[in-house]
């Protein structure tokens, strides 16, 4: 069995700390694939050593593994400790070529037991993750007068722990991924049970071993690690500024899944204005071109994947556009309606918001799709939990002259009255001919939405044998326009 594949148990610290040094040890020998014309390429440079240290340092950073494989060995190679206060590419530009050499001195077998040959979508995905975040702190840096090197790097270590998952624990992300389908829990909370530790700890502890470094420990996030050691100068204020950054990379990253991060939209609208303030509108467009022009060796082995548009903007409207698909779909009762009504409910979805209610949607509702259904008046009542009543918030049917007031739900309150009586229902009924505020009324009246968010959803019709629609059909299309009330007010 893996280190860390099996179900966490009681959680306590000192099972999690076990299951990291085991973690540790075992990804440390399976590692990640490499490229091998990449990495042949340049331990020839490295040979010749005259070619210029950072050209060798760009070829090296195309290769997430060799680069990673760079953080993990350089603090056994630079043992100075005037070396190890320095960033990685800092180290790695101050070595001699011998230690240079030294680093990448393995046969492919001790690189990794993978190969990019059998790459799958777990991996793929993470290498996506990790292309956007890295190219994304690099571009940010440039224009942030931060060095983009060291934000890259830091960008780097912070995504190696979920590399070296994706790899080595490949079935424990997929069981994850499959438990968090949904939204009831977090795919990080989900993988966490798995593991027994956070994939970033995994990352953060190959590279804290070692590093010395205030800067760029504090560039990752391990602030008091970086607060516990000599600091000079502003060092731990660049690398606030550099953790920042790698923050705003990582939340575009995680924009374009989803399924797998379906709070990132809100998330990305606290950071998204950095983006455009250093990179303009076309922000997210650079950063495509930036990961096409340093990782094409990734880019061709999913080429559908990593050209896929990374603008939040366009993403959400995507996102909406798939979630409001879904919402029909779940809508059951629109497919037994009429089809000249199944369309006008497609109409209605296709203005459903994700995040918030939308008014759009509600007015489709009341101008085309009610009318059309045979309802002439009604009202929507939402609860007041407080009151504990029902209050009156929409009125329908054009030129509708009725008042309607509030209504008590709570025990011993209004129960004959109909809006109360479907509060207390869990199906909606129907009524003919009934004396309500005065009027002699036909109508269907049901609740709708979740336990915290109530409404109740008034309609009224004209006698039955009036209309073309039939009883049943009535009543299919009352629930069918319930549910599509809930879904356009956010009552979910």
């Amino acid at each position: 069995m893996q280190p860390g594949s099996w179900q966490a148990g009681s959680g306590s610290a000192d099972s999690s700390s076990r299951r990291l040094r085991e973690a540790v040890k075992y990804v440390g020998r399976a590692w990640l694939p490499v490229n091998q014309v990449t990495l042949k390429h340049a331990i020839s440079m490295l040979k010749t050593d005259s070619v210029d240290r950072q050209f060798i340092l760009n070829e090296i950073k195309t290769d997430l593994s060799l680069y990673a494989f760079l953080l993990k060995r350089i603090g056994g190679i630079a043992t100075d400790d005037s070396l190890q206060s320095l960033p990685p590419h800092e180290i790695f530009l101050k070595l001699s070529a011998e230690q240079c050499l030294d680093i990448f001195s393995t046969q492919h077998a001790d690189f990794s037991v993978h190969d990019l040959a059998s790459i799958k979508n777990v991996q793929l995905n993470q290498v996506r993750r990790t292309l956007i975040s890295c190219s994304a702190a690099e571009l940010l840096a440039s224009s942030s007068n931060v060095d983009p090197e060291l934000a890259f790097g830091c960008a780097m270590a912070r995504q190696l722990g979920p590399l070296l998952v994706a790899w080595n624990y490949q079935s424990s992300v997929i069981r994850a991924e499959q438990a968090s389908e949904g939204g009831a829990t977090s795919f990080d909370d989900e993988l966490y049970k798995l593991l027994g530790f956070t994939p970033e700890a995994l990352g953060f502890e190959v590279v804290s071993s070692w590093c010395k470094s205030p800067v760029f420990l504090q560039g990752i996030g391990l602030k008091t690690l970086a607060e516990a050691l000599p600091i000079h100068g502003n060092a731990l204020a660049v690398g606030r500024d550099v953790l920042r950054i790698c923050k705003i990379g990582e939340s575009l990253a995680r924009v374009s899944e989803p399924a797998l991060y379906p709070n990132a939209l809100r998330e990305w609208q606290l950071v998204g204005k950095d983006l455009d303030r250093a990179l303009g509108p076309r922000g997210p467009e650079l950063i495509k071109q930036r990961i096409e022009d340093l990782f094409p060796h990734y880019v061709t082995l999913a080429p559908q994947l990593f050209h896929k548009d990374l603008s939040p903007e366009k993403v959400a409207k995507q996102v909406n556009l798939e979630f409001c698909r879904r919402l029909l779909d779940e809508n059951l009762y629109v497919n037994k309606c009429k089809p000249e009504l199944k369309k006008l409910f497609a109409n209605v979805y296709e203005k459903v918001l994700q995040q918030e209610a939308s008014m759009a949607a509600v007015s489709e509702l009341i101008s085309n799709l009610i009318p059309r259904s045979g309802f002439v008046y009604g009202c929507v009542y939402l609860l007041d939990p407080v009151k504990m009543v029902l209050v009156p918030r929409l009125k329908i049917g054009e030129g509708n002259p009725k008042t309607y007031k509030q209504v008590s739900c709570s025990c011993g309150g209004e129960r004959a009255h109909p809006v109360s009586e479907a509060f207390h229902c869990s199906f909606p009924f129907k009524e003919e001919k009934v004396i309500l505020n005065g009027d002699i009324v036909s109508h269907i009246t049901g609740k709708f939405g979740s336990a915290e968010r109530v409404g109740v959803l008034h309609l009224e019709f004209r006698d039955e044998g009036t209309e073309e629609i039939s009883s049943d059909q009535r009543l299919v299309c009352f629930k069918a326009i319930k549910q599509a009330f809930g879904d356009a007010l956010g009552l979910r």
